[in-house]
């Protein structure tokens, strides 16, 4: 099931059942629960009913520097031995950077140390099919109203739950965002410049999941939702590899201008990026990746057509970009990410692109 320095994986509907076992194997006495909103909905807290294990559930959808410390501290003084985390895909990165930090100087910003290994056992438990968080070495934090990305091989989780039951519950919105999530992560993994022969078997596999689940899952159908949590998972695999590239880059400014979810902003810059890629098919590296991706949609239109219409298609509310906010948009751009694209995009590329977005929104 699974290779050297892999996760445990059970997938499956009704494996969270499996978690008082795995809390054994994992030699863990004190567990601390690291949760958002979507707890309370799962029957984790029913089946820990005899466990004695500490809760955290105070962070924010985009998880302050601050919030870290504080779970962090309650861990330490707790004298938790492992953590569980169930939720979305900032839930578990907290749970990671906890993990990461505790074993790391007090003294010293978190931020800027050299990070020593951790062995805390960490099992993560995703209640959305979007992000992939739980088969990555990253986390993401915000500090200072900057987003910041943590990198260590120990954030990899010691072992994932994929229970698609835990879908049930999620609204629309979030069914589509982190859905769409997913399949960017999927199409930006087959370009990205990092991409080898194992990325590209996971996001091609992950993609064709996700394109052929995406609106039964938005019905509500189960066989649907398994295959998304699975696809999203995959297409966690297959970044953990590469990493993601210019749409990821482009999207974080509009989610914290304009509120809209993150895997939602990364479809609205997704479409101009795809055009990008279609003025440079004499790249063999950009021609050979827009071949894969219109062999993994099916599609005889243009690409960038595809796709629009796809995102077009789940009626989202989208932004009011305003004029005044091109500029603040261009400059909050995370370089890092862009290195990772097969193109370097000047600073009137990325001016362009989001007034693409914007035409696009009106």
């Amino acid at each position: 099931m699974t290779g050297k320095n892999e996760p445990m994986r059970l997938i499956g509907g009704g494996e969270i059942v499996s978690i008082l076992h795995i809390i054994n194997e994992c030699g863990i006495r004190k567990p601390f629960l690291v949760c958002d909103a979507s707890i309370k909905f799962l029957k984790i807290e029913e089946i820990l009913e005899h466990v004695l294990y500490v809760k955290f559930d105070a962070f924010s959808p985009n998880p302050l520097y601050e919030d870290i410390i504080n779970g962090m501290d309650l861990f330490l003084e707790s004298e938790c031995d492992g953590i569980i985390a169930v939720g979305g895909g900032s839930c578990i990165d907290v749970a990671k950077c906890i993990k990461l930090f505790s074993v790391q100087d007090r003294t010293v910003s978190y931020l800027e140390q050299v990070y020593r290994h951790s062995d805390i056992p960490l099992i993560a438990i995703p209640s959305t099919a979007g992000t992939g968080s739980e088969e990555t070495r990253f986390a993401v934090l915000y500090a200072g109203g900057e987003k910041v990305s943590i990198e260590h091989d120990c954030l990899c989780p010691n072992v994932v739950i994929l229970d698609h039951f835990v879908l049930r519950t999620l609204p629309d919105y979030q069914k589509k965002s982190t859905g769409l999530d997913a399949l960017c992560q999927c199409m930006e993994s087959i370009w990205s410049v990092k991409a080898n022969a194992v990325s590209e078997k996971y996001a091609f596999f992950g993609l064709k999941l996700i394109l052929g689940a995406f609106d039964e899952y938005i019905q509500g159908y189960e066989h649907a939702a398994a295959d998304m949590m699975l696809g999203a998972n995959f297409s966690g695999r297959a970044i953990n590899i590469t990493q993601t590239t210019a749409a990821h880059a482009l999207s974080y400014k509009i989610t914290s201008l304009y509120g809209v979810s993150h895997g939602h902003a990364v479809a609205l810059c997704m479409g101009p990026v795809l055009d990008i890629l279609m003025e440079n098919q004499d790249i063999p590296l950009i021609a050979q990746a827009l071949r894969k991706l219109k062999e993994a949609f099916r599609c005889s239109e243009e690409l960038p057509d595809v796709f629009k219409g796809t995102v077009k298609s789940m009626n989202l509310t989208q932004p009011v970009i305003l004029d005044g906010d091109l500029d603040v948009l261009t400059r909050s751009v995370n370089t890092q990410r862009l290195q990772n694209f097969p193109l370097l995009l000047s600073e009137d590329d990325i001016r362009k692109v989001y007034i693409k977005i914007k035409g696009d929104c009106l």
